[in-house]
């Protein structure tokens, strides 16, 4: 069974964060998701009673919105359910809101493409070196 409750900074705390997200953002990444987690409107994903992921969104500007997520190392056990989660909470956002883009940026693997295609996000360009680690990352982006 699912539910999705409002995401606070001691979420991460309880969450085992998926081994990329700790090596791509550093030592000192579980303090910048609780930054995020004060900063941005966020939810956090339960499931079986495991925080599956973290997610959520900030305005960089009127009508521009960043999305974020923060995958557990459950994430992978649940693609349907992510991925219903996604789609309707983007919806959701989307109707309320109104804005005219939404951007992330994500590891440039296939697994990441495939995913942000799914959504229906276009990629936009290549970012080298992006992380902590230097791995290349995408950004991409939801024209509405």
């Amino acid at each position: 069974m699912s539910k999705i409750i409002p995401f606070i900074p001691a979420h991460v705390d309880l969450m085992d964060v998926r081994q990329s997200e700790l090596d791509g953002i550093g030592s000192n990444c579980l303090d910048r998701y609780k930054l995020l987690a004060e900063n941005a409107v966020g939810f956090t994903l339960i499931h079986d009673g495991r925080i599956i992921m973290a997610f959520g969104y900030y305005e960089l500007w009127p009508g521009v919105m960043e999305i974020w997520v923060i995958p557990s190392a459950y994430t992978h056990q649940y693609p349907n359910t992510v991925a219903r989660t996604m789609l309707r909470y983007m919806a959701s956002f989307i109707a309320s809101h109104k804005p005219h883009r939404l951007q992330t940026a994500a590891l440039d693997d296939d697994f990441h493409s495939r995913f942000m295609e799914f959504m229906g996000f276009v990629k936009e360009g290549t970012m080298e070196q992006y992380s902590v680690d230097k791995k290349r990352y995408n950004m991409w982006a939801k024209i509405l």
